[in-house]
């Protein structure tokens, strides 16, 4: 019980409208004292304030340098145009103001918290969006992602150099491990923008469509990504052709699950075909070779 005496006195010293992540916390506690086998001690909370305590050091020497940069910004003067600079530099190419805006929103995104992130780029770059006529509810959403990405996203990854402190990884490479393993979320906010029915900004019927695709799309993308089909299983028993196999699922995978827009070159249909004919042909190898390789 030693956890959850220091989490209650924690409670009872803080303001009440910090309580909530708290009390889930000690909720948390219970339920680990209560059903797990390994109990919490006095020693595992020392232990505990001991590594954290070192993730902090580390988080702090990161957001000094972060705070440099959003602080020039605001001293140059660059916030107040950046909206203006964005439309002039993209003029009518939507998805060139949305790859900029990207960056943009990833860039500003280093080191703040959510909420502070999302109302910062809402301010900054959300405009030069929603002046191009794109859907107000999916740019907010686009942006919102795009800020958060920088958490996994190194050299930054704050999240994942915070995982990898507590669990006693090396730095860097879980960033690139958590980038790797959460990269479809590099897409899903472009394709908000694509089709607002993703979030229901529109039909329910093609809402419900665009996110059957989308699921089947991720899923051949991860598969792609891991080196893993299911119904086949390791992709590198089908010995030279693993990787232009695994390069074929990603990019059937993200035809698949890229919606139909006026926004991009390549015509719904053509994405739907195309994409399914790649994943029909890189399964049909992988199942085939397989099958080779397991007869040899």
């Amino acid at each position: 019980m030693p956890a959850i005496a220091l989490l209650i006195f924690m409670l009872l010293t803080m303001k009440r409208e910090s309580h909530a992540p708290f009390w889930a916390t000690l909720l948390l506690l219970i339920l680990n004292q209560w059903l797990n086998k390994e109990k919490w001690t006095w020693a595992t909370v020392l232990k505990f304030m001991e590594v954290n305590g070192r993730t902090f050091v580390e988080l702090i020497g990161i957001l000094a340098g972060c705070g440099l940069l959003i602080g020039a910004f605001s001293m140059t003067g660059v916030i107040s145009s950046l909206a203006g600079d964005l439309l002039r530099l993209a003029g009518d190419n939507a998805l060139m103001l949305l790859a900029m805006t990207a960056i943009t929103s990833l860039v500003l995104g280093l080191g703040l918290t959510t909420t502070a992130c999302y109302i910062f780029l809402a301010i900054l770059v959300g405009p030069a969006l929603e002046k191009m006529g794109l859907n107000k509810m999916a740019v907010h959403m686009f942006v919102f992602y795009w800020g958060m990405l920088s958490s996994i996203t190194p050299p930054v990854a704050i999240a994942s150099f915070a995982a990898a402190g507590i669990a006693g990884a090396p730095a860097m490479k879980t960033g690139w491990e958590s980038m790797r393993v959460g990269s479809i979320i590099y897409f899903l906010p472009f394709f908000f923008v694509f089709d607002p029915a993703l979030v229901l900004q529109g039909s329910y019927v093609q809402a419900a469509w665009l996110t059957a695709k989308c699921v089947l799309g991720i899923f051949v993308i991860c598969a792609g990504i891991q080196g893993y089909l299911s119904f086949v299983g390791n992709l590198n028993r089908t010995g030279s052709l693993e990787w232009p196999i695994r390069v074929l699922l990603m990019v059937g995978g993200v035809m698949l699950a890229t919606p139909a827009s006026a926004l991009l070159p390549i015509g719904g249909q053509t994405l739907l075909v195309g994409g399914a004919s790649a994943v029909a042909a890189a399964m049909l190898a992988a199942f085939l070779l397989s099958r080779r390789a397991a007869a040899a």
